[in-house]
């Protein structure tokens, strides 16, 4: 039996992991739980805590395709815990260095931050606390 735990998996090839470092979680977890494949973002979710002039800048990196998708991995885990579904986001590259006209390292857009935006705009929530862990 699949515990209910939904998780968002996108990895949208970032070159800073370790190889393998998605496919080992990947395969520890496939048969456990289910996935869920989100939709794509849209330059409009963006817009929610980025500039245009830093969503162009990362569009001329050749990197947005991939950040779009990262973003729209935040998005979708966000929508099933409002929704009451246990999820967690399997995401790369990250985005918690990611500023509304600037980023450091590979963190191309706030996935956090715009998916927070999101919901609370759509009066969702109110307000959110954000853990960030790092070991």
């Amino acid at each position: 039996m699949v515990p209910s735990l939904h998780i968002v998996c996108q990895n949208s090839g970032d070159p800073t992991a370790r190889a393998g470092r998605m496919e080992s979680i990947y395969d520890e977890l496939h048969n456990r739980f289910e996935f869920v494949r989100p939709d794509s973002a849209s330059e409009e979710d963006l817009k929610l805590v980025h500039t245009q002039n830093h969503i162009n800048s990362i569009k001329r990196r050749g990197v947005y395709e991939n950040a779009l998708l990262a973003v729209s991995g935040a998005i979708k885990a966000s929508e099933l815990a409002i929704e009451g579904e246990p999820a967690f986001g399997l995401i790369r590259p990250p985005g918690h260095h990611a500023i509304p006209d600037h980023c450091w390292g590979f963190c191309f857009f706030n996935n956090i931050a715009i998916s927070i935006e999101k919901i609370r705009r759509q009066e969702k929530i109110r307000r959110a606390l954000i853990v960030d862990i790092i070991l």
